[in-house]
């Protein structure tokens, strides 16, 4: 039986992509992308419960070897500002830019508030690079972000 904080994958996309269950509602199950930026929906007979082994060795990010010979250069790492909707997926870019020694800010905003606030954020945080990433899906019959349907 699935249920709300299950992981699973979808047997019609041949099981690539792993998702956290945020909600079951009779036949469908409400989905979060775990490793992706993705909500979705299915339903309950095309999902696969995954379990916690399976998810630490297939879906984990890659590691990439930051052994780095300084010998030969200065090596400065950029600092990076990234502004996101979504305090998970934050965390994990938060966690990915720790693991490569990369000195980065991470703010949880809300997409509408970005524009707002991304001047003063700016002025405050001094980045070399800024990273703005939120959801680009909308729901057509109410006009809203569809992670606003998920809370």
């Amino acid at each position: 039986m699935i249920k709300s904080g299950d992981y699973i994958t979808r047997n019609s996309y041949k099981n690539d992509t792993l998702f956290l269950v945020l909600s079951v509602k009779g036949n469908m199950v409400y989905l979060k992308g775990v490793n992706d930026r993705l909500y979705a929906d299915s339903p309950v007979d095309d999902c696969t419960i995954v379990d916690k082994e399976v998810i630490e060795d297939k879906f984990n990010v890659p590691k990439v070897d930051t052994d780095m010979d300084r010998n030969d250069y200065f090596y400065l790492p950029p600092r990076v500002l990234q502004l996101d909707g979504d305090s998970d997926y934050l965390k994990r870019c938060m966690n990915f830019y720790k693991e490569m020694n990369v000195k980065a800010n991470g703010l949880t905003v809300s997409e509408i508030e970005i524009p707002r606030k991304i001047h003063g954020l700016l002025d405050e945080f001094q980045p070399d690079i800024v990273v703005i990433t939120g959801h680009d899906a909308y729901l057509k019959k109410n006009n809203i972000g569809f992670d606003k349907t998920m809370e």
